[in-house]
């Protein structure tokens, strides 16, 4: 670059003030700034995903309301992390001397706000926990307290927590101009450097050390262990006391009690493998002089620092596919927000609910597209009777009719249902009702046809299409 032509003219004097990469610079660079960008890249679009497909109305509750809010500041968090370590070994590996002048200019605030939503997803994490625990071990209580005001409450007085205690922050850092370096400005004239306040022993050792591991690495931790663990153990009691109930439920009630507790060991070893080093490393820098680290151990260091680094972008960016893998209902929603077979999902239903399903999908659509006024009127009332005579003389008529195998070829995109071995294709059809084709295997037997509609009256509604 030009400025690097007469950035090395003017500075052929003074050594001390021209660009010293840091040691492992390849390597730094590669870690951080392309596999961190780039896993940073997918948790954003994870994040904004989840976002978009927690606030839909049939996703709308308290527990999920956090979990926007998290991924809100996981978003935050993973921006701010590319602007700070990705773009500083881009910086040198480049040498971009105006991204270096930009770089700094911004640094102080991007610095703090990197800690801010670093603390407010931490503790929606454990406020999430905390709501958990409440609707499993007092549901009456969080029916009672945990609604969509009080959440909405509550991730505020996170934020405000999450401020207050990261406000500091905004002075640790300082540039300041080296007078070695003359007034021309080279990569030296201005360098970053730790402000008084940051030096300031009494700050290192209660904020910076103690209050700053325990807020954020001892409580948040302990927290979720405790409160994980007695989900877990109130769910398996609640099973032992399920002798007289139907196999059915029982079977439902063991998949959920798998299901949460799965999740739950994935939260706490992220928690813990994210976490625990940082931690582990700021007591080796307190107890041994950080000079000492960098002497005698110097690529053990380095690379202990930046791996904590990046498992802090794979913590913020991971929860997408959490919710991905264990949640069922979150897996629907994104099938009806973005089409057929995205991301080749296959939606595992129960025989007995997969017309349940379409007809809940039509149940929604029908109520926020038909007014309380066109529900209640005469003339929508003899429509639903005579759909309801005309449904039950097709069902009879389909019943004495033999049944006939679906070609592959003719089939629509549907989502992809697996029951009992054979593989059916739901085919929503537009404008004449929904109904489900599946593909015909030789030991095919007929499965009995879906309930009348006189048996289930709210079902005609399934068969209006908007």
């Amino acid at each position: 670059m030009e400025v690097n032509a007469t950035f090395t003219n003017d500075t052929a004097e003074l050594p001390n003030c021209g660009l010293e990469p840091h040691d492992f610079l390849e390597v730094k660079f590669i870690l951080i700034s392309v596999v961190g960008t780039l896993i940073g890249c997918f948790g954003i679009f994870g994040n904004i995903n989840t976002a978009i497909i927690l606030t839909r109305p049939s996703m709308r509750n308290p527990n999920n309301l956090f979990l926007t809010a998290l991924a809100v500041f996981d978003t935050c968090l993973l921006v701010t992390a590319f602007f700070i370590y990705g773009m500083e070994y881009i910086i040198e590996y480049t040498a971009a001397f105006d991204l270096y002048v930009a770089w700094l200019t911004y640094l102080r605030f991007a610095f703090a706000i990197s800690h801010i939503s670093q603390t407010g997803s931490v503790y929606i994490t454990v406020t999430v926990t905390i709501e958990r625990y409440l609707a499993v071990c007092y549901p009456r209580r969080n029916k009672k307290y945990c609604t969509s005001h009080g959440s909405a409450i509550t991730i505020l007085g996170v934020t405000c927590f999450a401020i207050i205690f990261n406000c500091t922050k905004f002075f640790e850092l300082e540039v300041i101009r080296n007078p070695e370096c003359g007034d021309g400005i080279s990569w030296q004239s201005y360098i970053l450097m730790p402000s008084k306040l940051a030096q300031n022993p009494i700050y290192g050792q209660v904020y910076a050390l103690w209050l700053t591991n325990v807020v954020m690495v001892f409580l948040p931790f302990l927290t979720l262990l405790i409160l994980n663990s007695i989900i877990a153990y109130t769910i398996k009691k609640s099973l032992n006391k399920l002798s007289g109930e139907s196999a059915t439920g029982r079977n439902e009630l063991k998949e959920k009690s798998r299901e949460v507790t799965l999740v739950l060991i994935v939260i706490v070893f992220i928690f813990l493998l994210c976490n625990f080093w940082g931690f582990v490393l700021t007591l080796l820098e307190q107890i041994m002089d950080h000079q000492v680290l960098m002497v005698e151990h110097h690529a053990f260091y380095t690379f202990s620092r930046e791996a904590i680094n990046l498992l802090a972008i794979v913590n913020s960016s991971i929860n997408f596919v959490i919710y991905l893998i264990f949640g069922k209902d979150f897996r629907k929603e994104l099938v009806i927000v973005y089409g057929c077979g995205t991301f080749g999902l296959t939606i595992r239903l129960p025989a007995q609910d997969k017309f349940q399903y379409w007809r809940q999908f039509s149940r929604r659509r029908l109520s926020r597209n038909m007014s309380p006024t066109i529900m209640n009127s005469p003339v929508f009332a003899n429509g639903i009777r005579f759909l309801r005579q005309g449904s039950n003389s097709i069902l009879k008529t389909s019943n004495s009719n033999s049944v006939q195998a679906a070609s592959p070829g003719n089939s629509t995109c549907g989502e992809s249902i697996v029951i009992n071995g054979h593989v059916d294709q739901l085919k929503p059809t537009y404008g004449h009702g929904e109904r489900v084709t599946g593909y015909l295997t030789p030991d095919y037997k007929p499965r009995s046809p879906p309930p009348s509609i006189d048996e289930d009256p709210q079902s005609v509604q399934s068969l209006i299409l908007i």
